[in-house]
C-alpha cells in the first residue's frame, strides 16, 4: 500500500493507471455508501443555495418596505399640511367605523404573524436537516 506522501506524488496518467485497474475488488456496501454521501452532499448544497436566495429575497423585501413607510411618510407630510376635514356627523358613527378598521388591522396582523411564524418553522427544520446530515458524515 502506497503511503499519502508516494501518491502525492504521482502523476495523472500513473493515477489513471491505478484507477483503471479491475483487479480489485470493491465492495458492494462501498458504492452505496458512496452514493449516500454524494447525496447528501446534494441536499447540502442545495439547502445552501435556498438559504441564500432567502437571504437576497429578505434584503429585497427589507428595502421595498423601507421604501415603502419613506413615501408613505413623504405622503402624509404632504397631505397634512392640508386642513383635516371631518367626514362623519355623528361621532358614534365614527367611533364604529374605527372600531372596525382597527379590528380588520388586527386580523390582518394576526395573519401575518401566523406566515411569519411558518416560514420561521420551514426555516428551522431545513437548518435541522442541514446539521443533521453535516453530523452523519
Amino acid at each position: 500500500m502506497k503511503s499519502i506522501e508516494e501518491i502525492e506524488k504521482m502523476n495523472l496518467e500513473e493515477l489513471e493507471r491505478i484507477a483503471d485497474d479491475t483487479g480489485v475488488p470493491v465492495p458492494e456496501d462501498l458504492k452505496a455508501g458512496l452514493d449516500g454521501v454524494i447525496d447528501s452532499l446534494e441536499l447540502v448544497d442545495r439547502a445552501v443555495e435556498r438559504h441564500e436566495r432567502r437571504r437576497i429575497i429578505y434584503g429585497i423585501c427589507t428595502a421595498a418596505v423601507c421604501l415603502q413607510v419613506f413615501i408613505l411618510a413623504g405622503l402624509m407630510q404632504i397631505r397634512g399640511r392640508n386642513a383635516p376635514v371631518d367626514t362623519f356627523d355623528d361621532p358614534e358613527l365614527a367611533y364604529a367605523m374605527v372600531q372596525e378598521v382597527l379590528g380588520q388591522v388586527g386580523l390582518n396582523m394576526r395573519k401575518g404573524v401566523a406566515a411569519v411564524d411558518r416560514g420561521r418553522e420551514m426555516a428551522d427544520r431545513s437548518f435541522e436537516t442541514m446539521e443533521e446530515i453535516i453530523r452523519k458524515k
